[in-house]
Parts: structure tokens; sequence; C-alpha cells
């Protein structure tokens, strides 16, 4: 089953059973998916549905912190709620640790070993861990591992 079969079953099964806030979260996934499709002419890949998930869970972390900071709780926590939805579509996120091991393998793979080879490093690893960890978290971890070497 792809991906948009997936959300668009999940949808129909959160309008059956009444989860509003799941069902809002999901046509609201399979619009933007959609729009992605009529512009790029051609049904998205599975890592680009990735990337979308990603980019709506980031819209939504930058929507609480400025929810916190107006004092309307209640709508950060509605936006929580959806994040924990659009996380059960991404794939299983690699813990600091394992990052950390990934950026290693591929710092002695490219001979990189200082500061110059970041963007080099950076693009090797987006690639390897594309839709696993957070792309700060990646260059979190190119930085202190370059600058340690």
């Amino acid at each position: 089953m792809s991906f948009t079969d997936k959300i668009h079953a999940n949808q129909i099964a959160a309008q059956k059973q009444g989860r509003g806030v799941e069902l809002a979260t999901l046509r609201l996934l399979s619009s933007e998916i959609h729009n992605l499709e009529i512009d790029k002419h051609a049904p998205l890949s599975d890592e680009e549905i990735i990337t979308v998930i990603q980019r709506q869970i980031k819209k939504r972390q930058e929507a609480i912190a400025l929810y916190r900071q107006g004092r309307r709780e209640e709508l950060a926590r509605r936006e929580e709620e959806e994040i924990q939805i659009l996380n059960k579509y991404l794939p299983r996120q690699m813990t600091p640790e394992e990052v950390a091991e990934a950026t290693r393998k591929i710092i002695e793979d490219l001979g990189g070993k200082d500061k110059v080879n970041f963007g080099q490093v950076m693009g090797q690893a987006v690639k390897a861990i594309a839709g696993k960890a957070s792309g700060n978290l990646i260059a979190e971890e190119v930085k202190k591992l370059l600058s340690s070497s």
C-alpha cells in the first residue's frame, strides 16, 4: 500500500469514526501532496511524501512556539496532537547516537577532516539519512564531528 493510499484509507476511517482532528490533519496533508503532484505533473515518491510530512511537522512546531508565546495553550495542544498524527507516517527516527555513527562513517568514507568539507559531508549525510532524522540534528552532528577532527 502506497503512502497516499494509506493516508486516504486512514482519512476515511477518521471520518467514519468521528475523529475530527485526525481527519482535518489528513485532509490538509492530502491537499498538500495533491498540490505538489500537480506542480510536478507526476505522483510523488515515498521519499518526497516523507519530506512533505516533515515540512508539515516543522510548521506545526513553529506554530506551537508562537501559540505558547501568545499564551494560547489550547491551540498549542491541538498542534501537538496533529504532530503525533503526522509522526505515524514517518519511518522510525534515528537517535542522536545513530546519526553520529552514520555521519562518522560518511566522514571517513569521504576523507574530510575539517570544516571546509562541511557542505560535501552534509550532502552525503542528508542523502543517507533522509527521512530518518531532522536536518538540524544531522547538521549539528556533522559540525561537532568535523570540529573535533
